[in-house]
């Protein structure tokens, strides 16, 4: 995981403006919104899980939800509808069940590694 943040913070950039979000243009254009950021990320991890990089296996995907701090919904503090939702990655370690959750545009600013989800 800590592979698929370093190359992913390395190469992106974060834009409010519209951006490609299929992982191959996010990478080329090296801007993104937290779409593009979650699918770089995704992409990455897939990759290394399929070419025998990763030690253990793991299931990727890419979900949207809220984000909330503490309880309070952060998207009422914005009318833009850039904000109705927020692009994060849940991993699923396949021998154990156990889940994470990364936001790699979060993580790539706030350097928060890893989010909880209600």
């Amino acid at each position: 995981m800590s592979i698929a943040q370093k190359f992913t913070n390395k190469y992106l950039s974060f834009s409010f403006g519209n951006a490609p979000f299929l992982p191959e243009d996010v990478f080329h254009q090296q801007e993104a919104n937290c779409v593009g950021y979650a699918a770089l990320y995704s992409a990455t991890l897939v990759y290394l899980n399929e070419n025998g990089s990763l030690t253990e296996s793991y299931e990727v995907r890419h979900l949207y939800g809220q984000l909330y701090f503490m309880g309070f919904d952060l998207h009422r503090l914005f009318k833009s509808p850039f904000f109705k939702d927020h692009d994060y990655v849940e991993i699923i370690h396949k021998s154990t069940g156990e889940k994470r959750y990364v936001d790699p545009s979060l993580s790539d600013y706030l350097w928060i590694q890893h989010i909880c989800t209600q």
